[in-house]
């Protein structure tokens, strides 16, 4: 492996990540999310789950980074508002599956469409051609991810 080339790539991923996190953060204030916003690793998780169907705490919290405890809160909190339900393994009784409910897939849906309208605010005077080659570079970006992940 060419450390150059491995320095290059995670500076280019380190400066969108920031690049990313900055566009987002100012176009997406709070006065233009929908209402019951959750906080950032709320609405991860619930991304997460949603698209999983179902998680185990563990593998949330290896996704947001989290501690165990922490996210046993924040499955709680997502539960209380009933976005979440919990339910045990069949085989396994000691693992625990965190399942979405109507209303977390509804609000999942909501934020969908916020994002959607964030997104066309930041990229609607790009051109198509340039976001279809964004897109592939990205997809590069994610096959690379994924053997890393191995």
């Amino acid at each position: 492996m060419d450390r150059d080339a491995l320095e290059k790539f995670a500076r280019s991923i380190y400066e969108f990540e920031n690049i990313w996190h900055y566009n987002l953060s100012t176009e997406y204030s709070k006065e233009s999310a929908p209402k019951g916003l959750l906080n950032r690793n709320r609405n991860r998780a619930l991304f997460m789950i949603e698209q999983n169907e179902r998680l185990i705490a563990t593998d949330i919290a290896k996704f947001l980074e989290m501690k165990k405890g922490s996210v046993t809160s924040l499955v709680n909190d997502l539960e209380k508002k009933g976005f979440v339900y919990k339910e045990a393994d069949e085989i396994d009784k000691r693992k625990v599956w965190i399942c979405i409910t109507k209303d977390g897939r509804r609000f999942t849906e909501i934020m969908n469409k916020a994002y959607g309208e964030v997104l066309l605010n930041i990229f609607g005077d790009i051109d198509s051609g340039e976001l279809l080659k964004g897109a592939e570079c990205m997809d590069i970006v994610i096959k690379i991810m994924e053997k890393a992940r191995k």
